[in-house]
């Protein structure tokens, strides 16, 4: 008897010691996670192959000014041709560099003055390259909130963008934090971890593409494909001229196709009709992905004929020829007002439509092949 509680007593006292361990490895873990602000993106930035970007000391020149339009020069030993456009009546902010100009989010409007806005932006140089980040204040609520705008500044001038907030209760006067304090940078594969004395952040930089507005417009979603030993992009950028960032990135959206030429893709045919718009008679998700396979590639989404039927749409295109031509389009039909009732699914191939090629091809232009 004796034998068996103490037996019972080892394993109560195994158990309890089991159960210390897990919590003492649960707290460490949540500790960590408490350190890592993204660690989705948690990248070893100590390796030699992550640059180094640090704040540097920036000149900011009012250049000339209209009723419409204020103009600044932002500049030091390095940086000649980057200019800050402030539009007052669209209450727009451009950066225009090297006669390129995007679109940003810098606020100089909502609670907030122009000088103490402009005061907040800075600039982040590397000695190993000629690239550079610049920093924007943004519409804050909570925290102090920023654009990171990245020019890389080569023969072949691209834009990066990420955003990342000061998201601390540590300081008191957290702009004055902001300000007084030097700030860098390092990135790796569009990782990067930006770090201001004890507070760091961590993110992602995504490809920002001018376009023949002068607007900054993001890659909402891309996929890679090789064809004949070449690289492509198959690239959905955002529709700037929707009214919401939903709408933005999921209605009429351009495709591009890229191609690489040496280090650098290069748009090789591009569509702005492709993806179904949003029809204002009813509620639907819209585009949705872009699927490749082989020598394919698959634009997917959500649209409606009304308040009732719900559709997703694929649109196929092939690589032939050394072109890309529709392939096949495909509508699957859900009825929201019937669940049960069963709505055949439509296939239309080139015996339908003959040989369309890529540019040429318009959601118009699918809603009329379905009605036929």
């Amino acid at each position: 008897m004796s034998q068996i509680i103490y037996k019972s007593k080892l394993s109560l006292c195994f158990k309890i010691a089991i159960i210390n361990v897990l919590m003492i490895s649960s707290f460490i873990n949540c500790k960590k996670q408490e350190n890592s602000l993204t660690t989705e993106n948690k990248v070893n930035f100590s390796k030699s192959d992550s640059l180094l970007y640090e704040e540097v000391n920036i000149k900011i020149e009012k250049n000339r000014e209209t009723n419409n339009e204020v103009e600044y020069q932002i500049s030091d030993s390095k940086i000649k041709n980057l200019k800050l456009i402030l539009d007052l009546q669209k209450e727009e902010a451009i950066i225009e560099f090297n006669n390129k100009r995007i679109i940003t989010q810098f606020n100089f409007t909502y609670d907030i003055s122009i000088e103490d806005a402009i005061s907040l932006i800075k600039v982040l140089e590397s000695k190993d390259n000629t690239d550079f980040f610049i920093l924007l204040p943004t519409t804050t609520e909570e925290f102090l909130t920023f654009e990171l705008l990245k020019i890389n500044n080569s023969n072949d001038l691209k834009f990066y963008t990420s955003s990342f907030e000061i998201n601390t209760h540590k300081y008191d006067d957290v702009p004055s934090f902001y300000k007084q304090n030097h700030l860098s940078l390092k990135e790796k594969d569009l990782k990067y971890s930006i770090q201001i004395n004890s507070f760091k952040s961590n993110g992602t930089l995504n490809r920002a593409i001018e376009n023949g507005k002068n607007k900054q417009t993001n890659i909402v979603l891309e996929n890679n494909i090789k064809l004949n030993n070449i690289e492509y992009k198959i690239a959905v950028l955002q529709n700037l001229n929707k009214n919401n960032d939903f709408e933005q990135n999921h209605f009429k959206l351009p495709v591009q196709i890229l191609k690489k030429t040496g280090e650098n893709y290069k748009i090789y045919n591009e569509n702005e009709s492709l993806i179904f718009d949003n029809n204002n008679n009813c509620v639907s998700e819209g585009f949705s992905d872009v699927k490749v396979k082989n020598n394919y590639f698959t634009i997917e989404g959500q649209s409606c004929s009304d308040n009732s039927i719900l559709f997703n749409y694929y649109i196929t295109f092939k690589y032939i020829n050394n072109q890309f031509v529709l392939s096949k389009y495909s509508e699957e039909y859900f009825d929201k007002s019937d669940h049960d009732k069963i709505i055949p699914t439509k296939h239309f191939t080139t015996k339908d439509f003959g040989e369309i090629k890529f540019e040429d091809v318009t959601y118009d232009f699918l809603i009329e092949l379905r009605n036929r």
